[in-house]
């Protein structure tokens, strides 16, 4: 499961920008991750639009540090 978290947001024209809180709980155990595990990352959204159509969407994504899970001996 994931969740999006809108913190800020501000209008400049066509340009809106967004600042968004993202969290997903890991569902199986895949590579470094752990069944149960959550990730966040705080995100910086940049969106452009041309009349009511969206034209541009930049992303920059800063996932927090998580715990790799260990290696099985």
């Amino acid at each position: 499961m994931q969740r999006y978290e809108l913190v800020d947001a501000v209008e400049l024209g066509d340009l809106a920008i967004l600042r968004v809180l993202w969290a997903a709980e890991i569902a199986a155990d895949a590579g470094p991750f752990r069944a149960g595990q959550e990730l966040r990352a705080h995100i910086a959204q940049f969106i452009t639009t041309e009349g009511e159509l969206i034209s541009r969407i930049e992303t920059f994504d800063c996932y927090e540090p998580f715990q790799a899970r260990k290696p099985m001996s």
